[in-house]
């Protein structure tokens, strides 16, 4: 089977927003739309913490 979708941390927005143009990626078919959900930029470890807590299946260890 498939593994949950977890998301990816990215840190540094102004890098990251520079160095990938992720709606070209969708738009290409290279990554599906909804993957875009899957990406989330953050600055600091707790923005990262906060991004891990926030997400739907935290805490499951299915």
């Amino acid at each position: 089977g498939r593994m949950k979708p977890i998301p990816f941390l990215l840190f540094g927005r102004d890098w990251w927003e520079k160095v990938v143009n992720w709606t070209h990626l969708a738009e290409a078919g290279v990554i599906a739309p909804e993957d875009l959900a899957l990406f989330a930029m953050v600055e600091t470890a707790e923005e990262a913490v906060a991004v891990i807590d926030g997400w739907p299946t935290a805490g499951s260890r299915r």
